[in-house]
């Protein structure tokens, strides 16, 4: 085998030899004289020489006994300089190990199939006006009961509503979410109870009977995983309901974490519609599907615009009729759009970290290259080729890397428990974050890429070396100290660049986040408290008995001691709101939902003085706002501004399409944030709870007090327990908390880019130093001439600085133009705030030039203290 591999190697130099003959006779044909013609061919055969060497030392490693010869050597090498060894395994760790962090995150939350059955062909089918620009709306029951009978595209359709239940149990009330969903549901996914069964066609119907499954967690936490679960009954908003199945405990809900516990047939019990307007087209379902095997999700889109025609014409009159429109998309697209662009400019960031971390110890190892000219040339006198020198220097760099980047892994390996510390709702799908194959094999890769990418820039420049000038011992001026010196400025001027993008994509984020910060909701949140309460139907099944419950809850809250004032509202500001077409007077009403759209919220009375929202025109609701009395609503100022410009809204009537209510204004506030603090305003309607016109059974009380939060707790706890000793009090928050979980993702963002921002402009000053130190010893016996001839302080700082803000304006120059590529790709996530902010680019380019003349103010110190007697003699 050694004969044929010689034989073989023997052939093709000889055709190496040819070609550069060839080579020669071409470049003369081009005008080249004989002499240059052969240079430049000698040249090229050297490259091609070169790596060729380097290819076949690289197949040696294929022998173990080489590889281990390489290891122990390079063991050895990194054993003598501990302190170098130390600082890159530090270095390589924290930029594998975010990096590795950041990827399980990414696969976690986007690259990972959803946990079902061919989870491709799931879709979330959503309504929508573009016209007007609302979007991502729910599915009335009559248009699903469309969809499900005559889609042809569709194996399986299901839908769900979210909601929060009551669970009694021996007497201790407690607050559980759960869900009213299809049998279609179920199917869409492709789950099944581990135990028992799932819902009976009839147990859908008007009527069946009251069952429920339970999921895996509860059955462990509530009936601690006992076999007999099956036909056991429990105590659920008042009412006995029976468990039928239990689901698997690889059951995962889509849209939020832990989500729902229990699960009941009949989507249309739900608790916050009256039946009147369900039948008549209110939306309120999630749905999903399940396409046909073949079938793509294209076909289903063009299929559900078709049978949007249908719907039109079947019910012209419905609420969703008009204008709302049902849309597919692709359950994994909808569930991790939103998180996307975040996710990606976060793994850019720490990506570029790694990369000035890399470019660093790059610096630092061709530092120990030139150092260790002498010894490699020695090495190859001895024998050994270019391509066995290039080998052992990857070998050691390789060494590093994955010693560095398994310290890193290892740290990586903790960010799963470190996701499940952020607040409920940062991030969906966080409990699919792990280390599992494919992150392993994303480190493993980063290792060996970061080894080369470290090695190989150092490994060619000690294969460059001329062996009669490497064996000199003056080799101060030779050509390859000078390629040395060029080779590290260039990773400095790289190290400053992407710095330079690095800090800017983090000011640009941070400056969003504190614009957001700065917006006003439109209320008061200090020193707020919220309390949420749902009312089970079988105890208050009319609008009456459960407003009258809230009134006698506030009316009990407000004699608490250190209470000002508290009120009741059907949903938080900056958490959601409910939406309903509105013919303000002057509009004739055209039904079908073409009307226009407002949000819409139940309150009692003293609401805005608890939230401290501005009454601008009229008056406030009051006790004699009841179900007797004239119906009256309160208008926020978009709406007023909006249906009734340059008049005063006060007086002027708004009709409820539905039931065909209508109401006199009574007054005219602020506007709320109602949605998020990135949401621009929009009209809000507000009317009395005691003349709700739907049902009020899922409150929040919210109270304001000048007292510490606990002593209001026990409170209203203590109230609730008299009025009903079965109701929970739940989410307990103060108002500052629902703001800032409402902000929780973008300021993740914000903090993490700016942790990566400040470890880049770190590794750049050290980088930076480290060249202008390096500089400064090999110069030293020049700077004791220049001190000797009379040079002062002040023109050797001036030399070292002019040297190294040269390469921090040219790392600067290339950063810019950099910057304003790149941060242009991220400009969905800011917040009013372009992404090529001229005053960010200016104060972070501002802020790197002083780190960098910091960083060349040290070296330039040690210049300045030259002893020229002292270094001319070590000379």
């Amino acid at each position: 085998m050694n004969n044929r591999r010689e034989r073989r190697e023997e052939k093709l130099d000889r055709e190496l030899r040819d070609h550069l003959e060839l080579d020669a006779e071409a470049k003369m044909d081009r005008g080249l004289s004989a002499e240059q013609a052969r240079y430049a061919a000698q040249r090229d055969f050297g490259n091609t020489t070169l790596v060729r060497e380097v290819t076949r030392e690289m197949w040696s490693w294929t022998s173990l006994e080489r590889v281990w010869q390489d290891v122990r050597y390079g063991l050895r090498m990194i054993r003598r300089n501990p302190g170098f060894a130390v600082v890159a395994i530090l270095t390589l760790a924290l930029g594998i190990g975010a990096n590795s962090a950041m990827f399980s995150i990414i696969n976690g939350v986007l690259l990972r199939p959803l946990p079902y059955p061919e989870a491709d062909r799931l879709i979330n089918i959503r309504a929508e006006d573009r016209a007007r620009g609302i979007t991502d709306l729910n599915i009335s029951y009559p248009r699903f009961t469309l969809i499900q009978e005559q889609s042809r595209t569709l194996e399986s359709v299901g839908a769900l509503v979210a909601q929060n239940s009551n669970l009694t149990v021996q007497g201790n009330p407690e607050q559980v979410e759960s869900a009213l969903a299809t049998s279609g549901f179920f199917k869409a996914l492709g789950v099944s109870p581990s135990m028992g069964r799932g819902f009976l066609p009839e147990e859908e119907q008007t009527g069946g009977a009251n069952v429920a499954m339970i999921t895996n967690a509860f059955w462990h936490n509530h009936f601690g995983g006992q076999q007999d679960v099956i036909g056991r009954t429990i105590s659920i908003d008042a009412r006995s309901v029976e468990i039928v199945g239990v689901l698997p405990a690889s059951f995962q809900y889509l849209f939020q974490q832990p989500g729902p516990q229990i699960w009941f047939p009949r989507v249309f019990e739900t608790s916050f519609l009256t039946p009147d307007r369900i039948r008549a087209g209110a939306s309120f379902m999630g749905v999903i599907a399940r396409v046909r095997p073949g079938v793509s999700i294209a076909a289903a889109e063009n299929e559900l615009v078709s049978l949007n025609d249908t719907y039109r014409k079947t019910y012209p009159g419905f609420y969703d009729a008009g204008r709302y429109t049902a849309h597919a998309t692709s359950m994994k697209e909808y569930l991790v759009s939103g998180v996307r662009a975040s996710l990606l400019v976060l793994l850019t960031a720490v990506g570029f970290v790694l990369l000035i971390g890399c470019t660093n110890l790059a610096g630092l190892l061709l530092a120990r290259s030139t150092a260790r000219r002498k010894e490699m040339a020695i090495r190859q006198a001895l024998g050994a080729s270019r391509g066995r020198l290039v080998r052992q220097l990857l070998t050691e760099s390789l060494l590093l890397s994955f010693v560095g980047g398994g310290i890193g892994i290892l740290m990586a390996a903790n960010t799963p428990v470190l996701m499940r510390l952020l607040p409920p709702g940062t991030l969906l799908r966080i409990n699919n974050v792990s280390m599992d194959s494919r992150v392993v094999w994303f480190s493993l890769a980063l290792c060996i890429l970061t080894g080369i990418a470290l090695g190989v820039i150092p490994a060619l420049q000690v294969s460059s070396y001329k062996l009669h000038d490497s064996l000199k011992e003056a080799t101060r001026g030779s050509t390859g100290g000078v390629r040395a010196g060029r080779s590290r400025s260039a990773l400095v001027v790289a190290q400053v660049a992407v710095a330079l993008v690095l800090v800017c994509s983090a000011g640009l984020l941070i400056k969003s986040f504190g614009k957001l910060m700065q917006v006003s909701p439109g209320f008061d949140s200090d020193q707020v408290m919220t309390f949420n309460f749902s009312l089970p139907l079988s105890k208050y099944p009319h609008r009456p008995e459960q407003a009258e419950f809230y009134r006698r809850m506030v009316e009990a809250v407000q004699q608490a001691p250190g209470v000002q004032f508290a009120a009741v509202n059907t949903i938080l500001p900056m958490a959601s709101s409910l939406f309903t077409n509105i013919c303000p007077e002057g509009i004739v009403c055209q039904g079908g939902g073409k009307d226009p759209v407002t949000a819409v919220r139940s309150i009692s009375p003293d609401y805005f003085k608890t939230m401290r929202i501005p009454l601008l025109r009229g008056r406030e609701f009051n006790q004699f706002d009841t179900g007797t009395s004239k119906i009256v609503c309160i208008v926020n100022e978009s709406l007023a501004n909006q249906y009734f410009p340059g008049q005063d809204a006060v007086g002027r009537f708004i009709v409820l399409p539905f039931g065909n209510i209508k109401m006199e204004i009574a007054g005219v506030v602020g506007d709320v944030k109602f949605n998020g603090l990135n949401q621009d305003d929009f009209a809000e309607l507000y009317y009395p709870q005691q003349q709700s016109p739907v049902p009020v059974s899922t409150s929040t009380l919210v109270v304001r007090s000048d007292m510490p939060a606990q002593p209001i707790v026990n409170a209203v706890r203590e109230i609730a327990r008299k009025l009903d000793s079965d109701l929970p009090v739940t989410n307990i928050l103060s108002m500052n908390e629902v703001i800032s979980t409402s902000v929780a993702q973008p300021r993740l963002t914000a903090r993490l880019i700016a942790g990566f921002a400040l470890l880049a402009l770190t590794l750049a000053a050290i980088g930076i130093y480290g060249v202008m130190a390096y500089s400064v010893a090999q110069r030293k016996h020049e700077m004791a001439i220049r001190i000797a001839l009379g040079a002062g302080p002040a023109s050797i700082l001036k030399l070292i600085a002019k040297q190294g803000l040269a390469l921090i304006f040219a790392g600067i120059a290339i950063g810019i133009v950099a910057t304003l590529a790149l941060t242009r790709y991220f400009e969905t996530i800011l917040f009013q705030i372009s992404a090529h902010d001229p005053f960010t680019i200016i104060g972070v380019t501002g802020l790197l030039i002083g780190v960098g003349m910091l960083a060349c103010y040290i070296p330039a110190r040690r210049a300045m203290s030259v002893d020229p007697i002292t270094a001319l003699r070590d000379e």
